[in-house]
């Protein structure tokens, strides 16, 4: 059957074909999704979500960075074994930037090579105190104020209009506890020194000293001085001469977010305070021993009432 429409002739049983046509497309699909939606497409649809997310151990930069990668490259891939998650390493180059990356969750972990405590962290309510390295098992150091052995410095008094070198202004035996020794002492640092630098850390600071680009430094004592103001027992720098040690200082803090789950803390705290018995762990503790002269590691807690039931008293000066 034809029909003329606008000039155009229709041929009604081809429409009708094509329509019976689709129709039965329709219902072959129908009938295949629903074939489909019982169990078979499970075989074919497979959804994850991983919860292996890597974690971000921060590491504030207080000596070269080639040497502090290396040293904690394996504190890393150690937590990393045991935590069955990888862990990254994120050296930032001073405390505000790391305690920033804390902050915005990019680092999830922190080594601060200061004495954080749960003083500082009255409005911080992101992370917390995890523990503390034990170093030679103790859990406190010095700072040290130095200048050169062949110098005509001999005491605080005579550093007066001379050119002197902290560290950063967060760093506890860099700054904030010989600052405090110098204003105890009557010695006001911005009218006293000729001149004064922040050189970033530890090493740049010695290095500065020994080349003469400083006449004198407050860095941490890294066993130059024992807590008499001897020259300790190995110490390789004789050039050194000390004027004075500052108060004692808890040992650098190793921080996490308040917000990891309880199991990874739980694990975390385990990982650190019986690093022995882990996997890996004595090796690690080993490396530590040989470059920091760490043993082992306390829980924040524990450090914070050994620390409290101490002498605080300033150590001795050599003159």
């Amino acid at each position: 059957m034809r029909i003329e429409k606008n000039g155009r002739t229709l041929n009604l049983s081809k429409i009708w074909i094509f329509i019976a046509f689709l129709s039965i497309i329709s219902v072959s699909m129908i009938i295949k999704i629903a074939f489909f939606s019982d169990s078979s497409i499970n075989s074919f649809i497979k959804i994850e979500v991983s919860n292996n997310s890597p974690i971000f151990l921060g590491i504030q930069s207080y000596l070269y960075e080639k040497n502090l990668r290396s040293e904690y490259s394996a504190l890393a891939d150690y937590i990393s074994i045991n935590l069955l998650k990888p862990v990254k390493l994120n050296i930032a180059p001073d405390f505000e930037t790391l305690r920033e990356l804390l902050r915005l969750n990019k680092v999830q972990i922190a080594w601060f090579s200061s004495s954080f405590s749960n003083e500082n962290l009255n409005e911080e309510e992101s992370f917390e105190v995890l523990c503390r390295p034990l170093r030679n098992g103790k859990i406190y150091h010095y700072g040290a104020i130095l200048t050169r052995s062949d110098s005509s410095i001999y005491n605080l008094q005579d550093l007066k209009g001379k050119r002197f070198a902290f560290v950063d202004r967060n760093s506890s035996s860099g700054f904030i506890f010989p600052n405090r020794l110098f204003r105890k002492s009557g010695i006001s640092p911005l009218d006293f020194f000729s001149q004064i630098s922040f050189t970033g850390n530890h090493g740049i600071s010695l290095e500065g000293l020994l080349e003469g680009k400083f006449d004198g430094v407050a860095i941490r004592n890294d066993d130059f001085f024992d807590e008499d103001g001897k020259m300790a027992p190995g110490c390789t720098n004789s050039n050194l001469r000390l004027l004075c040690l500052t108060e004692k200082i808890l040992n650098d803090a190793i921080v996490f977010r308040k917000d990891l789950d309880e199991k990874t803390k739980e694990q975390l705290r385990n990982l650190f305070v019986n690093m022995k018995q882990c996997k890996n762990g004595p090796s690690i503790l080993e490396n530590f021993n040989k470059v920091q002269n760490y043993n082992g590691f306390i829980l924040e807690k524990d450090a914070q009432q050994i620390f409290m039931a101490m002498s605080n008293s300033v150590a001795p000066a050599t003159k």
